[in-house]
Formats: structure tokens, sequence, C-alpha cells
């Protein structure tokens, strides 16, 4: 089939841009709006009706536009922009429900966390009344996971044989499973019943509430506890050490230094002084292992100052 040679003479290059693409479309005379869009449909997969174009003269490309004077005025080298998304890449309704973080449960976050194998933020534990103390001794030792392993393996004995260590054990024991299956706050009720049962002067109170205890003091004894309730040492196993501590009398050179060795729960880690201030926990540490006493010395048949100095000769 033969052509008139002015049919090519008079053909037009318009460049197209689309997302990344660029297309250089040749638009013979009286191309019309639709024949246009096919041509670029061909090139796309972008359906004609989804086609916008941006940079013809005069707004937007209407279907109802002249197409060949649209393009008379496109100065040259100037770029066309085209959008539309191609066949087959439209959104499309997720197959599962999409369900949002703020709408799940506290439960539901951590079982979510626990089958991705994410680690479960900590839950809080609310203040029941000055239980900031116990608070945070729980807090603490539900990072020592070889205890908590432990605890949570442990079985209690029949309610005949069960003794309050045994009772207070169980209810650490439920507290650690309340706080690995949800991210909200707990409360811990009848783990502080307990406690408070095998510790009196932790349900001492004043003026109607519940008087402020001493975290360590807690500490030491859920310990004791625990190693009452856990077969074989395991308690010891895991947080005991071994320190020697060396007396020497500051006011008598004669008398000889005293020196004794004794199994230990707790590392001390004094927080300094204005004179001696501690940045780092090491400094705290070596605070802690030297310090001065009073007591008796038999060399002078009255009460002197003495330094005691102590070190770790083994380690959990």
């Amino acid at each position: 089939k033969w052509f008139p040679l002015s049919r090519f003479v008079n053909m037009t290059q318009l460049k197209v841009k689309w997302n990344k693409d660029e297309f250089e479309v040749t638009v013979e005379p009286g191309t019309s709006v639709e024949v246009f869009k096919t041509q670029m449909w061909t090139l796309t997969q972008v359906p004609t009706d989804k086609q916008k174009y941006l940079g013809f003269p005069g707004g937007m490309l209407k279907d109802s536009d002249d197409f060949m004077a649209k393009v008379a005025k496109v100065k040259p080298g100037a770029k066309i922009t085209m959008m539309g998304t191609p066949e087959g890449g439209e959104l499309k309704e997720p197959a599962e429900k999409v369900v949002f973080e703020e709408d799940l449960s506290p439960e539901e976050k951590a079982r979510i966390l626990k089958e991705k194998k994410i680690e479960v933020p900590p839950a809080g534990i609310k203040n029941l009344g000055n239980t900031c103390y116990m608070n945070a001794t729980i807090q603490v030792l539900t990072s020592v996971k070889d205890l908590t392993n432990s605890i949570q393996a442990y079985e209690a004995p029949a309610a005949d044989a069960r003794d309050i260590d045994a009772v207070l054990t169980s209810q650490f024991k439920n507290v650690l499973g309340q706080l690995g299956s949800t991210t909200d706050a707990i409360m811990p009720l009848q783990f502080v019943m307990a406690l408070r049962t095998r510790f009196p002067r932790f349900a001492e109170m004043q003026n109607g509430v519940h008087m402020q205890q001493d975290a360590d003091e807690c500490l030491r004894g859920l310990f004791n506890v625990f190693s009452n309730a856990l077969p074989g040492g395991r308690v010891d196993d895991i947080v005991a050490f071994q320190m020697q501590s060396t007396l020497k009398c500051l006011e008598c050179d004669e008398e000889e230094p005293q020196t004794s060795s004794e199994k230990q729960q707790v590392l001390l880690c004094h927080l300094g002084t204005q004179t001696e201030p501690v940045s780092h926990i090491h400094q705290g540490v070596q605070l802690s292992l030297k310090e001065h006493v009073e007591k008796n010395s038999p060399a002078l048949g009255r009460n002197a100052q003495y330094e005691k100095a102590s070190v770790l000769t083994s380690l959990p």
C-alpha cells in the first residue's frame, strides 16, 4: 500500500514521560485524542480511560479536544507527562483483613510478638500501696533468665505439704506468666499478699496505708524463699559467690588482721558521695568492697575503728 509523501513529512514526534520511562510517539496528521491514547496503551498497558496528561497548552487533555491543535501548540523539546496505572497494577483489597496495632488487646500484642519471635516489651506492674520496692525487685529478677527458667519449671508440692515458701514461689511463677502474656501493666495481688504473709514487716501500716519498704531487703528475702523452694541449691548456682574479708584494726598495729570467708547472694554497689562521686558501676562496686566498721578490739579492750577490705574469690 502506498502513502503520499506529504503524510510522512507532516508527522510530529511527541515526547511523553510516564513514571521513569520516556517515549518518542509519532503523531500522524488527523490523529484524535482516542487514537493517541490507544497508541499509549500499546506502549504502557495503561487503559485509555485511566490515562491523564499534563503539559499540553490549555490544561489537562480532554477526550473532546482537537488533538492536533493541542500538539501544534507544544513547544519543541517539551515533554508531556502521562499518569496512570497499567492493567493488573491496580490496588486490590487485601486477602486478609488488616488489623491495626491500636485495635489489639495487650494479650494479643504479646502473642503476636512471640509468634514472630520478637522480644515482648516488659510489662508494667501497678503500685498496690507503696509496693514500688517489690515492683522494682520483680523487674530485676525477670531479667535473670536462668532463675526465671528454674521458677517456671517449678512444681509446687501437694497442698498438705505446701509451706509459705512454696506458695510464694508459685505466686512468683504466676507473675512471670502474666508478665510474659501481655504488654499492659499487671496487678500481682496474690503475690503481694503471699509476700506480706511470709515477711510481716512488708505488711506494716502507718496512718492507714502500707509503709514504704526496702528493695534490697525484698530481694534478699526472695532469694532465701527461692533457695528453700527450688531443689539442689539452684539459686546458689545462679547468684551466689564467695567473699573473703580482712578486718584490720586502725588503732592498734599489734593486733593481727582477721580474715574470714562467707557466701553472698547480693553484691553491693555504692552510689557515691559528693566527695567520691560514682559514674560507673565498677566504681560503685569497688567502693562497697572497702568500708570502716566499729567493733570490740581484744587488744585494746574497747571498741575501735577497723578497715574491712573484701575481695570476690568465686563467681556464680
